[in-house]
């Protein structure tokens, strides 16, 4: 029903090996994160839940794009935020690679990776995948 009244939306796992990766629970997003926030009731500065956050906001301007999208994660927890055709975003406080999106990259092989942050650093290459590192505040 909250779908119907676009108040929510679901993604679902991206997966090419359901024996090693979780593809039975999608994640459910509020497309309005003030919402997000009377629902917890929490509308502090000092938040414990920063990350998840972050990808909130982010997750309705990546539906404005059309494109199709996942999250990949293992049995072992591993998880990148958001798949797009085979692109990776993480959305991270720090510009930083995780073990998660390494294993993915290991994985795949993909051509680019993209983490998304509160800074700003330089592009590198793991395994011959590009990961481009852009600023939270110009991508939204």
């Amino acid at each position: 029903m909250l779908e119907n009244l676009s108040v929510s939306k679901r993604y679902l796992p991206f997966s090419e090996n359901p024996r090693s990766e979780i593809v039975k629970n999608p994640k459910i997003f509020l497309v309005d994160l003030g919402l997000r926030n009377a629902l917890i009731n929490n509308f502090s500065t000092e938040r414990s839940d920063i990350g998840a956050m972050y990808e909130n906001l982010i997750f309705p301007e990546l539906l404005k794009s059309g494109v199709k999208l996942n999250f990949w994660q293992t049995n072992s927890c591993a998880e990148v935020d958001f798949i797009l055709n085979k692109e990776q975003i993480e959305i991270k406080r720090t510009p930083k690679v995780s073990k998660a999106l390494r294993s993915f990259i290991k994985k795949f092989s993909p051509s680019n990776a993209f983490v998304i942050s509160e800074m700003v650093k330089e592009s590198i290459e793991i395994e011959k995948t590009e990961i481009k590192f852009l600023l939270f505040s110009k991508f939204i």
